[in-house]
C-alpha cells in the first residue's frame, strides 16, 4: 500500500523525537539495572521492542487516521470483548488476569483500552454540532468509557484505569463542554471516588496510595522503591552520571565507580 506523501510530511517529528528519546532513556535505565542477575541482557529485548514499534509506526503512514475513527465503535466493542474474557477466563499472573500469553509475549489489553476509547470519543464528540454541550450530552460516552474503566479496575489494575478519566474530562472539555457542566461531573467523580474508597478498595490498595503520600510508612515495603529512588537522585546529584559510568562499566568490564555519597563518607573517614 503506497504511503500518503502529505501524511509523512504532516508528521510531528519533534513528538517522535522526544518519543525515541524517552525510549532510549528507558533501555539506558534498564541496562544500568540489569548488569548482573537473571534480568542481566533485558535491554537488548527492549531496544527489539523499540525497532518493532519504529517498523509499526511506519506501516501506520499508509492509513488514514480517519479510518479507525470510522471503525470506533467496532475496535470498543473488541477491546470490551478482550477484557471481559480477560477478567472471567484469562490466565491469573502475579495476583491479577491482565496479560494474554501469546508464545513468549504478553499481550495486556487494557493498553489497547486507551487507544480504544480515545477513537470513541473522538468519534463521538466529532460529530457533535453544538457549540457548548451540556451534562446530559456527555453521559453516554462517559457510560461507555466507565464500563472499560470498571473492567479493567476489576482485574485489577487502578493505574490503567485511572487513566482513562482525564482523558475524558479533557476530551469532552475541549468538545465544548460547558464549565458548569465540568464542575458537576468532577463532583460527581470526587463522590464515585468517595464511594469506591470505602467500599470497593482492598487494604493493600489503600497502603499504596498511603505511602505513596507518605513513603516513610512502609519504608521496607510498599513505600521501599520512592525512597530508594529519592536516596540515588540524591547521591547521584548534579554532576554524577551514575547510568553513563555503569553502562561503561558494563562494556568495558570495569568497577562501576562508586556514588558520591561513598566518596564523601570515605574522605571524611580520611579526614578524621
Amino acid at each position: 500500500m503506497p504511503v500518503d506523501r502529505r501524511m509523512l510530511f504532516g508528521v510531528d517529528w519533534v513528538l517522535v523525537g522526544a518519543s525515541l528519546l524517552l525510549c532510549l532513556i528507558g533501555v539506558a535505565t534498564i541496562a544500568s539495572a540489569t548488569q548482573t542477575g537473571r534480568f542481566h541482557g533485558l535491554h537488548a529485548k527492549q531496544l527489539y521492542l523499540v525497532g518493532a514499534g519504529l517498523v509499526l509506526l511506519l506501516l501506520s503512514l499508509a492509513f488514514d487516521y480517519r479510518r479507525l475513527v470510522d471503525r470506533a465503535f467496532f475496535f470498543y466493542l473488541i477491546t470490551l470483548v478482550a477484557l471481559a474474557y480477560l477478567l472471567f477466563f484469562g490466565p491469573r499472573l502475579a495476583g491479577a488476569r491482565r496479560w494474554f500469553l501469546i508464545g513468549g509475549f504478553r499481550l495486556q489489553p487494557s493498553e489497547l483500552a486507551k487507544l480504544a476509547a480515545a477513537l470513541l470519543l473522538a468519534k463521538i464528540f466529532s460529530e457533535e454540532r453544538r457549540e457548548s454541550l451540556g451534562l446530559q450530552d456527555v453521559l453516554g460516552p462517559g457510560a461507555a468509557v466507565g464500563l472499560l474503566a470498571l473492567l479493567i479496575a476489576a482485574e485489577p489494575d487502578l493505574g490503567t484505569a485511572f487513566c482513562l478519566v482525564p482523558m475524558f474530562l479533557a476530551v469532552a472539555f475541549l468538545a465544548g463542554l460547558r464549565m458548569k457542566a465540568v464542575v458537576g461531573l468532577v463532583t460527581v467523580l470526587a463522590i464515585l471516588g468517595g464511594l469506591g474508597w470505602q467500599y470497593a478498595l482492598k487494604d493493600y490498595q489503600k497502603s499504596r496510595i498511603y505511602t505513596f503520600l507518605d513513603p516513610t510508612l512502609d519504608p521496607r515495603g510498599a513505600g521501599y522503591q520512592k525512597i530508594q529512588s529519592e536516596i540515588a537522585v540524591g547521591s547521584g546529584g548534579s554532576h554524577q552520571l551514575g547510568v553513563i559510568q555503569r553502562l561503561a562499566a558494563s562494556f568495558c568490564g570495569r568497577k562501576c565507580i562508586r556514588p558520591a555519597c561513598s566518596q564523601s563518607a570515605s574522605s571524611r573517614q580520611s579526614d578524621s
